[in-house]
């Protein structure tokens, strides 16, 4: 069976030490502006990678499935991240009216790109399409206009699971113990290290359309959508930073 490390979301705060610690390059902010950011983060806990540390035997089509997509890398990150580097990589990610570079952050003093093509290329996955968009960008875009809920919860549920959903029966989210066995791989999947966040016991309504997408074989950006993710949790108001480990491991200065 699968595994994946710790049976929660890991959720972690700079220890002591770690603030304490004095790296072998200052840091450095693009204004006054990203350093108080920097600043107010202090406080704020950050949403670490959860590892899948191995592919299932039990569900052969996950397996299968990540191979053909080439997202084997997205199953296995290096050591531990540095959260000092994490948190400017964050405070300088905050984009302003006056700032050129969408999509750059800067981590001691050098430009450090999140785009799409440099996740693509980082991962060695493959989105041979160019500037095409993706199904999932598509429909992301439009607000999952035209999406036939019904077909979804009949792809990604047991007999009798569905979504829960508002008094205007617009649909919110998916319990986990709804989901079939394939698709409780593929939503560990998703919320270790594609879209992180800190409640793990249902797929809302993005997640769920993501995962209906991987289901039907739709060809998914995975660098465009984690790109998004990085600068849409950079310049809200979160109380997590996800993909802690990804923004470290292209940082330049690492310990």
């Amino acid at each position: 069976m699968a595994s994946v490390s710790g049976t929660k979301r890991i959720k972690t705060t700079a220890t002591k030490r770690q603030k304490q610690k004095k790296n072998s390059k200052p840091q450095t902010f693009l204004s006054q502006r990203h350093k108080k950011n920097f600043e107010e983060s202090q406080n704020r806990r950050l949403l670490m990678e959860r590892v899948v540390e191995q592919l299932p035997r039990e569900e052969p089509q996950f397996a299968q499935e990540v191979w053909r997509r080439h997202w084997s890398n997205l199953i296995s990150f290096p050591e531990p991240a540095n959260i000092d580097v994490v948190r400017e990589f964050y405070a300088n990610a905050r984009s302003y009216l006056d700032e050129p570079l969408p999509f750059t952050s800067y981590v001691r003093g050098r430009p450090v790109a999140f785009d799409a093509n440099t996740i693509n290329s980082f991962l060695n996955t493959q989105w041979p399409w160019g500037n095409s968009t993706c199904h999932y960008s598509d429909a992301n875009r439009t607000n999952f206009a035209g999406i036939d809920y019904e077909e979804v919860e009949r792809t990604l549920c047991l007999p009798r699971g569905h979504f829960h959903r508002n008094r205007q029966g617009q649909p919110l989210h998916i319990k986990r113990s709804f989901l079939t066995p394939l698709s409780k791989y593929w939503m560990a999947f998703i919320h270790a290290n594609i879209s992180p966040c800190s409640h793990m016991s249902d797929l809302n309504v993005s997640r769920a359309l993501l995962l209906f997408l991987i289901l039907q074989g739709k060809p998914i950006n995975v660098g465009n959508i984690i790109a998004h993710e990085i600068n849409d949790c950079a310049n809200t108001a979160l109380k997590g930073r996800p993909g802690a480990t990804f923004c470290e491991s292209f940082a330049p200065g690492r310990d």
